[in-house]
């Protein structure tokens, strides 16, 4: 007799979340570029610029470290899925 099995569920697609900034809300307060853990984070004309291929999708700049970072204080910072 056969074992029973149990189907098989396909893998969910992981889509990377990519990390903008928008250069309208952003106040140039630099407060996100030091707790980026892969120096993601650089200001380009006094705006944070997220370079996409360091960032880790961790979510720092959005949430805070959980110590001394609270995230962006002016949420100027958004997600949307990689294509």
């Amino acid at each position: 007799e056969k074992p029973i099995q149990k189907p098989v569920k396909p893998k969910a697609e992981i889509k990377k979340l990519l990390y903008i900034v928008s250069p309208e809300s952003c106040i140039g307060c630099n407060l996100c570029v030091e707790p980026c853990p892969v120096d993601a984070i650089t200001m380009v004309d006094g705006k944070a610029v997220i370079d996409t291929r360091k960032c880790i999708s961790d979510g720092i700049c959005i949430n805070g470290n959980g110590t001394d970072f609270a995230g962006c204080p002016v949420s100027a910072i958004s997600t949307k899925e990689a294509d």
